[in-house]
């Protein structure tokens, strides 16, 4: 799975946690799940590989991940967690989406905005 895509380019994200305590939190953890789109427009790769717990697999599909069916959870970093693969395939991300990606990543988020997509705040 992983060998097969080295001659296309593979970037493995890693460390995106967030405290519960954190000041805001949701902001926080939606751009996160952001960075790796735009990780691999910068570095020109086609796939990005990273785990994730469960409970936010949803967040960072959100942004292209897709979870690998073929790997079992494992229960990491502890027994609390089931932490999954993921892959974001650059080549299947909608045409168009790309080239506003990162004005729209870094606009603020609206109250009322319901959509889950993902945006980079900055803190001014």
């Amino acid at each position: 799975m992983i060998s097969d895509r080295i001659p296309f380019g593979v970037v493995e994200m890693k460390g995106a946690w967030v405290a519960d305590s954190a000041a805001h939190r949701p902001a926080l953890t939606r751009s996160l799940a952001g960075i790796g789109c735009c990780t691999m427009e910068i570095l020109d790769v086609q796939f990005l590989l990273a785990t994730a717990a469960e409970h936010v697999l949803q967040l960072w599909a959100s942004s292209g991940g897709e979870v690998a069916q073929d790997i079992p959870p494992s229960r990491y970093p502890d027994d609390r967690y089931r932490t999954r693969m993921m892959w974001w395939d650059r080549r299947r991300r909608i045409q168009g989406r790309r080239a506003n990606e990162f004005v729209r990543l870094r606009s603020p988020r609206r109250a009322d905005d319901h959509y889950e997509s993902i945006r980079l705040h900055r803190s001014i």
